[in-house]
């Protein structure tokens, strides 16, 4: 049996206001990739941290992707539970601008304190 954890939620790193938007996979319509419907939005408290500079910087393009980790409290603004919710279909808008999910959300310190996603911007 794992103990609960006493570590805090860190409120006070998460200042950022993250609408999370969640979709889900539709049936195909001939195009050989699947179709996402939106689905539900959530809002959440959030970090947002910048991991590299544009790849149009470093490989001289005129577009790439920036990468971010952004991490989010474990629980919506409203108290429901972001467990489960965070997938790798999902996009975040912070401050008006919208990130992609890189991958599935993950927790960091295994105690359902704070999620850690890996998120990209379009440039």
């Amino acid at each position: 049996m794992i103990p609960p954890s006493s570590m805090p939620i860190p409120y006070w790193f998460l200042r950022e206001d993250v609408t999370i938007n969640t979709f889900t996979e539709k049936a195909e319509s001939g195009t050989g990739a699947p179709e996402l419907d939106a689905s539900t939005v959530y809002t959440a408290k959030g970090c947002l941290q910048q991991n590299t500079s544009s790849e149009g910087m470093l490989y001289q393009r005129e577009t790439g992707n920036e990468l971010f980790t952004l991490f989010l409290a474990p629980t919506t603004t409203a108290g429901a539970s972001l467990a489960g919710l965070l997938g790798k279909t999902n996009q975040y808008v912070i401050n008006s601008v919208t990130y992609r999910a890189g991958g599935s959300a993950m927790d960091p310190c295994l105690n359902g304190v704070v999620y850690q996603v890996s998120v990209y911007r379009e440039t």
